[in-house]
């Protein structure tokens, strides 16, 4: 398999935001080549969804480089179409390299128009939404840090910044002259950043980039939200729109977007995991039990959703799950059963 087969495989695999990703970087690298812009095309041309997908992939690394953290008032459609329908302004993807550099190229004449037909759609596109990200593109593959069940890690980045990782947690990182970027993989971080006006520290989790030069936040990613909490100072969160998160204020980030921030009564309880304790304050059993359950092998089940409901308040360690269930067997009404599979499972008392 040769090296363009493979990139193009890359580019097969994933989610769409991942393959919008991949070609964004590859049209912009150093050694892209024509046979890139080719398998470009035929990826962009395959479905809507991937036009759409790299449109937004576009329009989120330009919010990023702007001042304002605005996105042009024209739709997503309205764009397509004017750039499809006006040639005059469509700039090969092997000179949009430059284009974000400050050059300027026209349209050669010598170039053959079956280049254009081939790449149909995705070369417009691509060539009309050219921005100047790339430093943030040229970053390396970064290093990747992450943790297993029940673990926690502290990560001294180069620049003085300070992460430290939840249970079951993985970021990448990669710093730049322009950006310090972090991937967040999955699970929980506490991101202490070292303060650089020059280089703005920047939080994807792959619903929305959380940017802060220097602060300290919380970042809690789940399956279906994720919740940001800022220790101190200010971040900007950027999805379709953008929300300032001031310190001891919270934010609910969805698919959709975010939520408006929220003020967190006790910030500490937000990051006592740090220190192997989780603190609840009138929380469902429910989610108390998802908590512990990220922390330790024996699983507890709630079998009852009454008591699923059932409020709780306390502070308990994370790994020290017996002993959780050991207060949970003093309330009135609960019945606590071990698995088969070593297990707990909580029932109501007959």
């Amino acid at each position: 398999m040769n090296m363009n087969e493979s990139r193009s495989e890359a580019a097969g695999t994933g989610g769409l935001r991942e393959q919008a990703a991949h070609w964004w970087v590859r049209l912009h690298a150093e050694d892209a080549s024509p046979q890139d812009d080719r398998a470009f095309g035929a990826w962009a041309m395959r479905s809507p969804e991937h036009i759409r997908e790299f449109v937004q992939m576009a329009r989120l690394l330009s919010a990023l480089e702007s001042s304002a953290m605005s996105w042009p008032d024209v739709s997503r459609e309205t764009l397509i179409r004017e750039a499809v329908n006006d040639e005059t302004h469509v700039t090969p993807i092997d000179n949009a390299r430059d284009d974000w550099r400050g050059a300027s190229r026209p349209w050669r004449q010598s170039e053959p128009r079956s280049r254009l037909s081939r790449l149909g759609l995705g070369l417009a596109v691509a060539a009309s939404l050219v921005v100047a990200v790339g430093v943030w593109l040229a970053f390396p593959q970064g290093a990747r840090f992450e943790t297993t069940l029940g673990e926690q890690r502290t990560v001294q980045l180069e620049d003085g910044s300070r992460v430290v990782l939840n249970t079951q947690s993985a970021i990448e990182v990669r710093f730049g002259s322009r950006r310090r970027y972090i991937h967040l993989l999955r699970g929980e971080a506490l991101f202490e950043v070292a303060h650089d006006a020059a280089r703005p520290f920047d939080v994807d989790d792959d619903r929305a980039i959380v940017r802060a030069v220097g602060t300290a936040f919380n970042v809690d990613r789940r399956a279906g939200h994720t919740t940001l909490t800022v220790v101190e100072g200010t971040v900007a969160v950027v999805t379709q729109a953008r929300v300032l998160v001031h310190a001891a204020e919270r934010v609910v980030i969805t698919e959709a977007g975010s939520g408006e921030p929220e003020k967190v009564s006790d910030v500490s309880a937000v990051t006592a995991w740090t220190h192997d304790r989780l603190e609840f304050d009138r929380r469902p059993l429910g989610e108390v039990a998802e908590e512990l359950n990220r922390y330790n092998q024996r699983k507890i089940v709630i079998h009852d959703d009454a008591l699923a409901h059932m409020e709780v308040t306390g502070v308990f360690r994370a790994t020290d799950v017996q002993a959780f269930m050991t207060f949970l067997a003093r309330a009135p009404g609960v019945r606590i059963e071990e698995t088969s599979g070593g297990g707990y499972l909580v029932a109501r008392s007959p």
